[in-house]
């Protein structure tokens, strides 16, 4: 099973769980804009854009590599396609 976790990373829950999963042995990842100030670790942070560029890269992703994955996380009421 191959599990996808973002695309927010509010108090790093999103690469914590990713990890968690992992020592577990489920194939999963964390793909997150900026976290803010904090800077919680993710597998993959989106780069600085601005809110915009982000959304459209996390779109981008999603419909290019989304069919990869089995099961999908999603934080504070996002997905990769928009509220």
């Amino acid at each position: 099973m191959k599990i996808l976790h973002g695309p927010q990373n509010i108090g790093g829950m999103a690469g914590v769980l990713a990890k968690a999963q992992r020592q577990l042995g489920v194939d999963a990842y964390s793909y997150c804009w900026p976290t803010g100030s904090f800077q919680f670790p993710a597998d993959y942070v989106v780069p600085a854009r601005g809110r915009r560029g982000y959304a459209q890269d996390l779109a981008r992703f999603f419909l290019k590599e989304g069919w990869r994955y089995d099961g999908f996380q999603l934080y504070f009421g996002t997905s990769f396609l928009g509220p």
